[in-house]
């Protein structure tokens, strides 16, 4: 080995291979850089598909869980309209007709009666509304088309 080169060495300014340091570090950055972009874009890749997989299984669950709600509604409706039958019929068997007829005709009862009614009738509104409208947003947003490509660009390595 030539005396300057062992010492380049020794001093640190020339590797094992003769090569100005500086330049074999720079080389080495370049291919850490170019590893690490393939690396990066192939887990993009893998992330986006894993995300694909999770916003189908949303999509799923949450077509699962529409249908669950359904079916719960519709018992509740029907269990909700047998209790009003069987509480009807019990009124007409304890309360006289005449006597229900008379508190029906009564101003402040019969208006109390149709603040009632209108009172419910807002606040299914009110429900019905939000529940519909959240459940067309996260429809929408899990069946919304994705573009295979990232939206933003990865960073560029400084030259």
């Amino acid at each position: 080995m030539r005396p300057a080169l062992a010492f380049g060495r020794i001093l640190g300014y020339v590797s094992a291979s003769g090569a100005p340091l500086e330049t074999t570090q720079r080389g080495a950055k370049d291919d850490a850089r170019t590893k690490e972009s393939r690396m990066s874009n192939q887990n993009d890749q893998r992330d986006r598909a894993g995300l694909e997989d999770v916003i189908r299984a949303a999509a799923r669950l949450a077509e699962q869980l529409r249908d669950v709600a359904t079916t719960a509604g519709t018992v509740a409706e029907r269990e909700a309209a047998m209790l009003a039958t069987i509480a009807e019929d019990l009124r007409d068997r304890v309360i006289a007709a005449q006597r229900l007829e008379s508190a029906r005709k009564d101003e402040v009862l019969a208006g109390l009666r149709r603040s009632a009614h209108r009172g419910v009738d807002v606040a299914f509104d009110i429900a019905g509304t939000m529940i519909t409208a959240a459940s067309d947003a996260f429809g929408a947003f899990v069946s919304a088309p994705r573009k295979s490509e990232p939206r933003i660009e990865p960073a560029r390595p400084n030259a």
